[in-house]
């Protein structure tokens, strides 16, 4: 089936559980996938908190394992809710990592096309980070000048 993705943000406050949209067909239909999961915990007090999905990325070589990065839905791009992952195409989600940049806006992930085990986020106001090749190892990526090119495509 040709699935596509596609990330939202409900300015109006009516939909803010409908952040994550899948089309199994090419994109004729779509469906909001899977309602409140990544509205978790509170702000203040008793107000929820709620996230836009900022970033998707799939991984080329695991079939049905997909990354989403969450940024703060108040504007604060410096709050968020981290990385999470689906290995199911998107039907169920858990949180990638519950230390390093559970905490960060996520404004850009990569999944290497040639080891599938490095990925690298990009955050607001704290760098870039890549996680691999153990999942849970996490590293800064050090800024220095400007990096040029891009991934290679896989075989």
């Amino acid at each position: 089936p040709k699935i596509i993705y596609a990330g939202n943000r409900d300015f109006s406050g009516l939909s803010r559980n409908k952040i994550f949209w899948r089309s199994t067909d090419g994109g004729r239909t779509w469906s909001s996938l899977p309602g409140d999961t990544f509205n978790v915990g509170y702000f203040k007090r008793d107000l929820p908190r709620y996230y836009c999905l900022n970033t998707i990325a799939v991984d080329p070589r695991t079939p049905g394992r997909v990354y989403v990065g969450l940024v703060d839905d108040g504007r604060d791009y410096t709050m968020g809710g981290g990385v999470w992952y689906s290995d199911d195409y998107g039907e169920t989600w858990d949180i990638f990592d519950r230390e390093g940049l559970a905490c960060f806006g996520i404004t850009r992930l990569i999944v290497d096309p040639v080891d599938s085990s490095r990925i690298y986020a990009a955050t607001a106001g704290t760098g870039i980070w890549r996680y691999g090749p153990d999942p849970l190892q996490l590293t800064a990526v050090p800024a220095r000048g400007t990096v040029r090119g891009t991934f290679p495509r896989p075989p």
